[in-house]
């Protein structure tokens, strides 16, 4: 997984997360069969494509896509966790905040060069430890 990703996997499961809760109040309304336009959350289309099908096969579908997601997201989530404060620090800034190197330097008081040495060290421990490598 790339780190850049990270923001948009978390984003894309809250909006799964939305789908699901207005399946269920469609499954309380006593409907069956929906289209997947008519699920309000959106962006599960690509999950489920566009026919008319059953309430059940489509929650699977969308749950089955959180998962991924989800083992995705836990697994740097643990991976970040391992590392030392520091270097934790320049990867969320980096990576999930979209900071600049230089900003992330003043911020931590480290030159550039070090901000780098860390940077890469950080990566092959997060890389070893998603990869087994």
């Amino acid at each position: 997984m790339n780190l850049w990703d990270y923001n948009e996997l978390v984003a894309r499961s809250k909006i799964l997360r939305a789908a699901l809760l207005e399946l269920e109040d469609i499954k309380k309304r006593g409907i069956k069969a929906i289209s997947p336009s008519e699920i309000r959350a959106g962006a599960c289309g690509d999950v489920i494509g566009q026919e008319i099908t059953s309430y059940e096969i489509i929650k699977d579908k969308i749950e089955l896509e959180l998962l991924k997601i989800e083992c995705k997201v836990n697994s740097v989530d643990i991976a970040i966790d391992s590392l030392s404060d520091i270097d934790k620090k320049i990867i969320i800034m980096k990576y999930f905040e979209r900071k600049e190197m230089s900003y992330i330097g003043d911020v931590i008081g480290y030159d550039r060069s070090s901000i780098y040495r860390h940077e890469k060290k950080a990566l092959q421990k997060i890389n070893s430890i998603l990869h087994g490598q």
